[in-house]
């Protein structure tokens, strides 16, 4: 007998029939969208700005990035992260 009851309850309760939302009840609802501030980005490679370069920084088609002697500038970092050189550049300052 438990069984059986066990049974009906389940039928019942998958079989139910489901009431979808009315699209006017949809429509009125409010919804608030609140604007958030966009953190600063934060780029590793700063700390390389204003230091000297020990060696030419020369870029793919031998384009010269950096010459020998010059200070890296923030140009200089986007140049290099261009020609996928962050690693040279960071190894060729003192």
């Amino acid at each position: 007998m438990l069984i059986i009851n066990n049974l009906t309850n389940f039928k019942k309760h998958h079989f139910a029939p489901k009431l979808k939302p009315e699209i006017n009840s949809l429509s009125t609802q409010n919804v608030s969208i609140t604007s958030s501030k966009i953190p600063v980005k934060i780029t590793a490679h700063t700390y390389l700005v204003g230091k000297r370069l020990f060696k030419d920084l020369i870029g793919y088609n031998n384009t010269l990035i950096a010459p020998k002697n010059s200070v890296v500038t923030t140009q200089t970092l986007n140049l290099a992260k261009q020609h996928n050189l962050l690693s040279e550049l960071s190894r060729s300052v003192l």
